[in-house]
């Protein structure tokens, strides 16, 4: 009877300690990048999951949401509360991808992200003034400001010079990733470049952070 009772204690050691485990985790964090959803962005980052073949239950992409930064923000924050009972876990991680351009929210959902909770989990990924600055890195380097002039936003001066080096480009379009991906490593090094002169210029026009999204895809990769 003893060893009876040794046994079905032990089972139901085993069933408690089941019971407490955690969901069963992917091989990398769960990544949420959620996007303006009327731009390129979700387009281009949805191109980047198929050409390093990552799979959606790794990184999903999120566009349905409205156009300025706070819509963005609020939307990731609802993402990943519904996330919460997920039997595979919550995202490790929420990239909230918008631009600085016209938006007068611009920085109230930048305060906000940061109030977010749990801490490190919620992430900018900001462009200034628009993403294309990014698309344009992969041509060419230059840290001149970008002002709005002649009925041209400060995010339409980008597209114009974007244009120069792709002429066919438009807002919302597919194929940005396939058509620059031969220039990310440049691109990468020039936005990093970019931010080192915003710093000792003062003045973050024009920056991006996508490249740092970009590296993390890229190591989703390799795990």
């Amino acid at each position: 009877m003893g060893s009876d009772d040794l046994h079905h204690r032990r089972k139901a050691k085993r069933m408690r300690d089941l019971q407490r485990r955690p969901p069963v985790r992917l091989g990398c964090d769960k990544i949420l990048i959620v996007c303006e959803g009327s731009k390129t962005e979700p387009f281009y980052f949805e191109e980047l999951k198929d050409f390093y073949e990552i799979e959606s239950a790794k990184v999903r992409v999120s566009g349905e949401c409205g156009s300025d930064p706070m819509s963005v923000v609020r939307h990731g924050e609802r993402l990943y509360r519904e996330s919460l009972h997920d039997c595979e876990g919550a995202f490790d991680k929420v990239y909230c991808v918008f631009d600085r351009d016209q938006h007068p929210n611009y920085q109230e959902a930048l305060f906000y992200l940061s109030k977010l909770r749990p801490l490190n989990v919620f992430e900018a990924i900001t462009s200034v003034p628009c993403f294309e600055v990014w698309l344009l890195l992969h041509f060419n380097y230059s840290s001149a400001p970008f002002v709005g002039a002649g009925g041209k936003s400060a995010g339409d001066q980008v597209v114009s010079v974007l244009k120069d080096y792709w002429p066919d480009y438009e807002k919302g379009s597919r194929g940005s990733f396939v058509h620059v991906f031969g220039q990310v490593g440049q691109a990468k090094r020039f936005a990093e470049r970019l931010i080192g002169d915003a710093e000792r210029n003062g003045s973050d026009n024009p920056t991006t952070k996508v490249h740092k999204l970009v590296s993390t895809l890229q190591e989703v990769k390799q795990k």
